[in-house]
């Protein structure tokens, strides 16, 4: 995908899922807020994501193995993503363009995290 303007983006087991600056940090910033609010804030999940959010700059790519350590993070992180994608689409926050990211470069994420992970199946 190419990407215009100035991009920041997630990372998810090696590919990069890139966005508009603005898009990325109101994620993170309602991702934080989320996780604190339903893991408590003192969880490992949500002083990651709100490291994460805290220290956001233009460009910034978050690694988003990096928040996911324990097994079962996974599991824990999808419904996490699924709220703060419902409270920024009633919220209005994206134009168009932003909303189309939503429905496929983020869905795309989503999709993946929401995958078995194969090194959760004991095989």
């Amino acid at each position: 995908m190419r990407r215009l303007g100035v991009s920041a983006g997630f990372d998810f087991a090696g590919q990069d899922y890139w966005g508009i600056n603005c898009a990325v940090e109101a994620y993170l910033e309602t991702l934080a807020r989320i996780a604190a609010e339903r893991l408590g804030p003192g969880d490992p999940m949500a002083i990651a994501l709100s490291d994460e959010s805290d220290g956001f700059f233009t460009g910034k790519v978050v690694f988003v193995d990096d928040i996911l350590h324990r097994p079962g993070d996974r599991q824990r992180f999808v419904p996490l993503l699924d709220a703060a994608t419902d409270q920024l689409l009633r919220e209005d926050v994206f134009t168009d363009y932003g909303r189309r990211w939503v429905a496929t470069i983020v869905q795309s994420l989503r999709d993946r995290l929401a995958a078995p992970d194969p090194a959760e199946s004991g095989d």
